[in-house]
């Protein structure tokens, strides 16, 4: 997708759909559907430098090991982790528009 629009385009059909199951109802499954679209249209940086994509990928490491701990707690039960989970989705968004777009990482 293009940065100028913030990725939003092509990587909103890329996006993984959002969790299914018996424990989801309908109410919540569009709330988390809302919530991706709205991380999908933050404003992504013009450029990075190398300490910004340290810290980026460092906050990636983070969001997904507090992810994977809320998820182990609460298996059975999607809404116990579903801020961590847009937490996550918020910071591998980021990191996907660094991966496709190495200009942004200047000198």
């Amino acid at each position: 997708g293009s940065l100028a629009n913030g990725g939003a385009a092509a990587e909103s059909e890329a996006r993984p759909p959002a969790p299914t199951g018996p424990s989801l109802s309908m109410a919540e499954r569009r709330e988390i559907e809302e919530r991706l679209e709205a991380a999908d249209r933050v404003p992504r940086p013009a450029s990075l430098d190398a300490a910004q994509a340290r810290r980026l990928s460092a906050s990636v490491a983070r969001a997904h090991q507090k992810n994977q701990l809320e998820r182990s707690k609460h298996p059975d039960d999607p809404s116990k982790f579903l801020e961590s989970e847009m937490a996550l989705h918020a910071e591998v968004r980021a990191l996907q528009d660094l991966a496709s777009a190495p200009e942004l990482l200047g000198e």
